[in-house]
């Protein structure tokens, strides 16, 4: 039977311990082996801190034997600064480096430390070795640029990046493959698409990743035709191309997309990597898709990446934003419960189920989520802060929320930011403290920006306070001129105390400024087919006598309709109409049509659910005996036996 690689070097230098060559493929198969942070799961059994530790002992081996820095060949002395690097030891790196003669240092070795700070250190360093290569008349390498133009894009320095590309004209190593892809990737990331394409067009021989860098950066800038094109022309494409893409799509709003990509991925054959699932399963939670991110889940599982905790949070993600709590706990435990987790994979995981039972109405979970959090030792984040502020929101826990608020800075340490105000706005707007909120906004350390004004337009609606509301809407005109919302909001405003002139005069400020109305839309997805519904118009999926006896029923059962925001100058029958014809109604009549009795209706909508929709689906749940999941703009209602999860408070 053939030995392992690995016992064969180390019967090697057990033999000869002075032997130089046997120590280089020991310190390579150490710098393959190590995660180095960027990668997750190889299955050596080999940890970081174990492989750390044997770069040490291989080390002093050759200390014991007569060997420092200064008579260790090149060769060998890149690959223990390689090693250290790869285990994100820079001190370590740095420190042999130092200790020879920089104008006996050699490419080689250059490149092992500039790989390192590249990677794991600061842009500053890596660019201070790159000066010292100069000073010294040592010549970079097509493996040096790649990682300087990649220090380049970090420090958003375009001007850098073209002095660099300018280097390898100069040296002629913009013909190389690998740097003339850094170069297009630099442009493309710095946000010169153009100078990418460029690149691109004049490369003879293109490889898949030359594909890969110019997709990514035309999805980046929201040009998914544009990148969808170039995908389809792909003769070869690998993991990377697929992931790039559904990412993408998935960034730019075009979550069925995204899923149907990654479906067309398995299809042929391709493997997803954990990155690929993390990138499809956004896609799910945007459109609350359960059905699909528990097929996506089952995939990672078969493939064993479902014991990675990025791929754990984003499943804990995708089922608190599907609304499946019960699963979204199961991923929280199971991750949390990991021994030797990363602290600040602990933060995101506890931030994701704070958010989790905040987009579900759980009040009490989300502070008692907060409150282990910070038992266990973990400092919260502005982003804490944003769940946490929100989901005591969506709760009514007015109190509980402020406390939090006021003590960010003293307690925490967390400086508020203007979503943290737009927060605590929408909680003191939502209760009715008004002028509150209005004092808040007027001392705040920054003007207050559309989200802030947002908020208190919102608060002012539900409590009907047209004063404050009408100095809200006329700031949020002026910041967000054609966001058709504002004037909705103030228009109902002013329909609800009648004044139907004001009314007329908003909607013909939309006409003369061509403002469109963001229709009201919702969808359902059933055996994995989503359906799409419009408020007010004909539903190729629901007859017009499945409607009229499904509103049969429910008159029958006390249901009258709430028009009080139609239009006024129409009758009451066709304001009734109106009513009856929003979309989430209109899923919810193609569900009890098409789904079984046991099913639950899962029903995502654009918008915030109105008074009559909602109260429309308390009655569903309790005639039809069924269990409803809407989930609007801000969050999820959870119907059953006449009652909602919200308290009638959202």
């Amino acid at each position: 039977m053939q030995l392992p690689v690995k016992i064969v070097f180390l019967q090697t230098l057990h033999r000869n311990p002075s032997h130089l060559p046997c120590y280089t493929p020991l310190f390579q198969f150490i710098t393959s082996e190590s995660g180095g942070g960027g990668r997750i799961g190889i299955g050596t059994g080999n940890s970081d801190a174990s492989l750390l530790r044997q770069t040490r002992q291989l080390h002093c081996q050759l200390l014991l034997r007569g060997f420092d820095a200064k008579l260790i060949p090149s060769f060998l002395l890149s690959r223990i600064i390689a090693a250290y690097s790869s285990l994100q030891d820079l001190n370590s790196a740095t420190l042999l480096f130092s200790s020879i003669k920089i104008s006996v240092a050699d490419t080689i070795v250059f490149n092992a430390l500039i790989r390192g700070h590249a990677r794991f250190g600061s842009p500053e360093t890596t660019l201070q070795l790159f000066r010292a290569m100069h000073v010294n008349n040592i010549h970079p390498d097509h493996f040096t640029f790649p990682f300087i133009l990649k220090s380049c894009i970090s420090l958003q320095s375009l001007d850098l990046g073209r002095s660099v590309h300018s280097l390898c004209l100069i040296l002629g190593l913009h013909r190389d493959l690998y740097v003339g892809t850094s170069v297009m990737d630099m442009y493309v990331k710095l946000g010169e698409i153009r100078s990418g394409q460029y690149l691109f067009d004049s490369i003879s021989m293109k490889d898949v990743s030359s594909w890969n860098v110019l997709i990514a950066g035309y999805l980046s800038i929201g040009s998914c035709e544009r990148a969808s094109d170039l995908f389809d022309k792909m003769t070869v494409r690998n993991v990377v191309s697929w992931t790039a893409m559904i990412s993408g799509l998935a960034q730019n709003g075009m979550a069925d997309r995204a899923i149907s990509l990654f479906h067309a991925m398995e299809e042929q054959g391709v493997r997803p990597n954990w990155i690929t699932i993390v990138s499809v399963l956004p896609a799910c939670g945007q459109i609350a898709s359960l059905e699909h991110g528990k097929k996506i889940h089952r995939h990672a599982t078969s493939l064993t990446l479902d014991g990675i905790p990025a791929v754990q949070i984003a499943l804990l993600s995708m089922y608190g934003r599907c609304g499946s709590l019960i699963d979204a706990r199961r991923c929280f435990d199971r991750v949390t419960s990991e021994e030797g987790m990363d602290r600040r994979d602990l933060v995101v995981c506890y931030n994701t189920m704070i958010a989790a039972y905040g987009w579900n109405g759980r009040g009490v979970d989300v502070e008692s989520c907060f409150e282990e959090m910070i038992g266990r030792g973990l400092e919260p984040d502005a982003v804490t802060f944003v769940s946490l502020l929100s989901g005591l929101t969506h709760s009514g826990l007015v109190e509980q929320g402020y406390r939090y608020f006021k003590r960010m800075r003293s307690f925490y340490h967390v400086e508020p930011s203007m979503e943290h105000y737009s927060c605590v706005v929408d909680l003191l707007g939502r209760c009715g403290r008004l002028e509150e909120a209005k004092a808040i906004i007027d001392g705040m350390p920054m003007e207050a920006g559309a989200s802030v004004w947002g908020a208190l337009l919102g608060g002012c609606s539900s409590e009907r306070n047209l004063a404050i509301g009408e100095i809200a809407a006329e700031r949020l005109f002026e910041m967000e001129a054609y966001n058709s919302g504002n004037y909705v909001l103030l228009s109902n405003m002013y329909a609800e105390v009648g004044r139907f002139e004001r009314v007329e005069e908003l909607r013909r400020k939309l006409r003369e400024n061509e403002i469109l109305k963001n229709p009201g839309c919702s969808w359902m997805e059933v055996k994995g087919k989503c359906y799409l519904f419009t408020s007010c118009s004909p539903s190729p999926f629901v007859c017009e006598s499945t409607l009229e006896k499904m509103l049969k029923k429910m008159k029958e059962a006390g249901y009258v309709a709430d028009t009080r925001l139609c239009l006024h100058d129409v009758s009451e029958e066709e304001k009734e109409h109106s009513v009856i014809r929003h979309s989430e109604k209109l899923a919810l009549a193609f569900g009890i049509m098409k789904c079984e009795s046991r099913d639950k209706l899962r029903v995502t909508k654009n918008l915030r659910i109105c008074v009559d929709c909602h109260n429309f689906s308390k009655l569903i749940s309790q005639v039809y005996d069924r269990e409803i999941v809407i989930r609007d703009v801000n969050r999820f209602h959870h119907f059953s036996q006449g009652s909602c999860s919200c308290h009638d408070y959202w």
